[in-house]
């Protein structure tokens, strides 16, 4: 009996994720249409115009306001992605999963984000306070991620 309402519970709250993820925004109306002014005399049709030529917008220097930092990625660099996951030991599976998880978010994306490939890195956290810090700091220490 335990089971059946913990599957429930689990049922509506992946429902709910479901339902919030798959809504859009709300649709808006069009305004009604105007008549149009009864005209008395015929007119002419208009002249076409000439197209303005293009013109080339400057290009805007990007401003990293992020309190954190911001990763600066040269055109043909890599976007490097790294992740502290307990990929060991008896939780290994665990971490696997979220791994998969992340590689199929990638392959989705065709292995690209921006025109960049994306570059997969991770760390073993090992599931302990240890491992860990010592992820942490590994990955933080990697000015490229």
């Amino acid at each position: 009996m335990k089971h059946t309402k913990l599957l429930i519970i689990v049922a509506l709250a992946l429902l709910a994720v479901v339902l919030v993820a798959c809504g859009g925004q709300k649709a808006t109306e069009a305004p009604p249409p105007t008549e149009a002014p009864a005209q008395t005399q015929p007119t002419k049709a208009p002249e076409p115009t000439k197209a303005p030529e293009p013109t080339k917008a400057p290009v805007a220097e990007l401003e990293c306001t992020d309190d954190l930092g911001c990763v600066e990625i040269g055109p043909d660099e890599p976007i490097h992605i790294a992740y502290m996951l307990t990929v060991s030991g008896a939780t290994a599976f665990l971490g696997e999963d979220s791994k998969g998880g992340i590689e199929i978010a990638i392959d989705d994306r065709g292995g690209e984000l921006l025109g960049h490939p994306i570059e997969l890195t991770g760390e073993d956290s090992l599931c302990n306070a240890e491992g860990g810090q010592a992820a942490a700091q590994k990955v933080a220490s990697d000015p490229t991620i």
